[in-house]
């Protein structure tokens, strides 16, 4: 064989091999080992003395995007080249600790589904996987690919600037912003106020969202408001922040600037203030006073019929005032700081006013008829009735006046033109009734007559039924005693009239701090000691709150139901007079130091009873016939004659 032959020859086996596989690098295309075939690519190997080439496959779908690890995606891979052919090829997914074997579709096609369970808890990020294909001779070619999971919730951000510097007045809405960031958009967001309903977030953009704490859903004696931030992204992962705003029940601290605060009442839009030197009106929302130095000579704590101010003085004055501190009359009644209460009569058209004066004899204590565009005085309408000593009188519910005096329960009618009254006996009084009464307050009227608690300085608690009216107006038959219940000893007394309930119940404090909640019927409901000495009475407000200020500078709150301490806030000083309840949910103390403090409550104005504080409402009008909620359930403040 000639030279010639034998290139044509070697020539014809390399393209037999370049057309069977590819190629057969080496000395002819043959080989006895793997070394043999290494001119060739890389990866060739020997096999049946023929050099073949290296596996050859790609991926021909891998996932995009971004997962959850929960999911399970599709893995695909076209194999081109492989020793046996395409579809001998041993092909798998190797992900983690696991290897998941892909199934052929005949032309060289695998595909396997891969769970993202491989890709680490918690993880945002790109999980790495490998596809091997093999031949069985154990050759492999391994391919790289990776998928983007998403197991964690969205990054949460609070914006600082957006947070109150200063603790927010508890009972108000409180916004903030937000900021998310996800790798799997859309983002949604949504604020849990203290346990409360979620609040969704309002989108600013940019994946930006103003959140709102309701901090009326913190604990009454809370002074955080704990917010509890819930993320979300597209694949439903979910990450939690917490937020906690300081907040505070007072809506503000003001100096009335008129010295030592003696009493305080609620008028209009404004809160009104009698101090050592003077009046001061201050608005409710912000407390900015006005003080009016001077006006009056030592005035008792204001009454009010929404638009005119009613006091006496220490010169024996009756007066009517202007929230600007003007007069607009005065009547010479002779007794000094008279007990001063407003109240509608049934028998006139107009709004008369009355006023309880007070003395040290038995017999100057008087009733006086006024109305509030008097501008001269009505002596001839007075009745003496004995020594009040202290408290306002009464006005039941079917127009009957009854007046606590020093040593009896009076009680009067007037006809429009002159006070009636019994006289044989003054009225009557059931045996064994002890000496020094101090205050009486009414209860509705009942089919038997009219119900008055009473408060004794023996340190008992009395409850009275009253015989119905006759036809002039006045009792007729017998008082019958109802229950007689000792509630302290005799070396205390009574800070105040009793408080009557709207559930029946009848509540008292003693300066021996003592407060005491009895049934209806005389029994004793609870009884708790206060944290200092007692000076003037609670007040009962709605949702069965209990609001007493205590010598030791704090006002306190309980539970009407069980004497629970609710909250308690240290005020500083302590207050000579009753807080006052306003419709707009705020409770307002005067106090010695001469400020006047306002503070958020939980129930907006008093409780409906027949007698929640001393005055019977916000005006101090004494009717225990007028409610303080409307049919709706709603607060009541303005006098409606």
């Amino acid at each position: 064989m000639n030279e010639r032959v034998l290139t044509h020859l070697s020539l014809s086996v390399l393209l037999a091999c370049a057309a069977l596989i590819q190629g057969c690098p080496g000395a002819g295309g043959r080989c006895a080992v793997d070394q043999d075939c290494a001119t060739g690519a890389a990866g060739s190997f020997c096999a049946a003395g023929i050099c073949e080439g290296p596996i050859r496959a790609v991926l021909t779908s891998a996932p995009s995007g971004v997962h959850a690890r929960s999911e399970t995606v599709p893995v695909g891979v076209q194999v081109t080249r492989v020793h046996g052919g395409v579809e001998s090829a041993l092909v798998s997914v190797i992900a983690g600790t696991s290897t998941i074997a892909a199934t052929p579709d005949g032309t060289g096609g695998y595909q396997a589904n891969l769970p993202l369970s491989f890709a680490p808890p918690g993880a945002d990020a790109a999980a790495s996987f490998t596809v091997r294909v093999a031949d069985s001779l154990g050759h492999r070619l391994d391919l790289a690919g990776s998928v983007h999971v998403d197991d964690q919730g969205p990054s949460i951000t609070i914006d600082p600037a957006t947070l109150p510097a200063a603790p927010s007045v508890r009972n108000t809405s409180v916004p903030f912003v937000v900021a998310l960031s996800d790798s799997a958009p859309p983002l949604q967001v949504q604020a849990l106020s203290d346990g409360g309903p979620a609040i969704a977030g309002t989108v600013l953009g940019n994946d930006r969202f103003t959140l709102t704490i309701d901090t009326s859903r913190a604990a009454a004696d809370a002074t955080t408001s704990t917010v509890e931030i819930v993320a979300r992204d597209a694949l439903g992962n979910v990450s939690h922040a917490q937020v906690k705003v300081p907040i505070t029940r007072v809506r503000w601290r003001t100096a009335a600037g008129v010295g030592a605060i003696e009493g305080l009442v609620l008028h209009e839009n404004a809160v009104v203030t009698i101090g050592d030197t003077g009046l001061a009106v201050g608005t409710r929302t912000t407390g900015s006073f006005n003080a009016f130095p001077g006006v009056g000579n030592s005035l008792t704590t204001p009454s009010t019929d929404g638009t005119t101010l009613f006091t006496t003085d220490a010169s024996g004055n009756a007066c009517a005032l202007s929230t600007s501190g003007a007069m607009a009359w005065c009547c010479p009644i002779g007794v000094p700081r008279g007990a001063l209460a407003l109240a509608p009569l049934p028998t006139r058209s107009d709004p008369l006013r009355l006023l309880l004066a007070t003395d040290t004899s038995s017999t100057a204590g008087r009733l006086y008829e006024l109305d509030s565009g008097k501008t001269n005085c009505n002596p001839q309408a007075t009745l003496p009735l004995g020594a009040f000593t202290l408290g306002s009188p009464v006005v039941a519910s079917n127009g009957l006046v009854i007046a606590a005096a020093h040593d009896r329960l009076a009680s009067a009618w007037f006809d429009g033109l002159a006070w009636a009254t019994r006289t044989d006996p003054l009225d009557t009084v059931p045996t064994g009734f002890a000496p020094g009464l101090v205050h009486a307050q009414a209860t509705s009227t009942t089919a038997a007559g009219q119900t008055v608690v009473v408060s004794l300085t023996s340190g008992d608690l009395l409850s009275l039924t009253l015989p119905p009216l006759g036809s002039d107006g006045l009792p007729s038959g017998t008082t019958s005693t109802n229950f007689r219940t000792k509630v302290v000893g005799a070396s205390s007394e009574f800070a105040g009239p009793p408080l009557l309930a709207s559930d029946g119940a009848i509540l008292s404090a003693t300066t021996d701090r003592l407060l005491v909640a009895l049934e209806a019927d005389g029994h004793l409901r609870w009884s708790i000691t206060l944290p200092g000495a007692v000076r003037a009475p609670p007040t009962l407000g709605a949702g069965g709150h209990v609001y007493i200020v205590t010598d030791d500078g704090s006002l306190s709150t309980y539970a009407l139901s069980d004497g629970a301490l609710e909250w308690r806030v240290d005020l500083g000083s302590s207050s000579p007079s009753s807080p006052q309840l306003g419709c707009d949910g705020a409770l307002y103390v005067g106090l010695r130091s001469g400020e006047v403090v306002s503070l958020a409550v939980d129930a907006a104005g008093f409780d409906d009873g027949p007698w929640p504080r001393q005055g019977h409402d916000a005006h101090a009008s004494a009717d225990a016939r007028r409610p303080l909620r409307a049919s709706d359930g709603s607060c009541v403040e303005a006098l409606s004659p």
